[in-house]
């Protein structure tokens, strides 16, 4: 699976060689966010692991290794996952384990986002 059958990395799943890249750019891009956080006095209070990915996909594994990785690098502020209404982009987008804990409601026509931990409010 790591060649993406000889077409490069199989992008949104777990291929090893895409996750490398994903990685490698939040190693540049995840100081900067680190050190805004909330909780070290910046404005940044939640972190999206994913968009959209329910409509695409439905793999848990993928999905925590995304998060893992964040937690990896620092993020403290509470992770969420934003999908369509429908429950089977909702539980295909979610974070195995952590979802569900809270649900945002953000934007317009019924777009959701879960909550992979620290909020158990509804908001608008």
């Amino acid at each position: 699976m790591a060649d993406g059958g000889g077409w490069g990395a199989r992008v949104r799943t777990r291929d090893e060689e895409f996750l490398r890249a994903v990685g490698a750019w939040w190693d540049r891009l995840l100081p900067e966010v680190v050190e805004r956080q909330v909780d070290r006095g910046g404005p940044v209070v939640l972190v999206q692991v994913e968009n959209e990915y329910g409509s695409y996909g439905s793999d848990g594994v993928y999905l925590q290794a995304l998060a893992d990785g964040l937690r990896a690098r620092g993020v403290s502020v509470p992770l969420v996952t934003s999908d369509g209404p429908e429950d089977h982009m909702l539980s295909g987008g979610s974070v195995p384990g952590g979802a569900g804990d809270g649900e945002l409601r953000v934007g317009g026509r019924g777009r959701r986002s879960r909550c992979c931990g620290g909020i158990s409010r509804r908001g608008r």
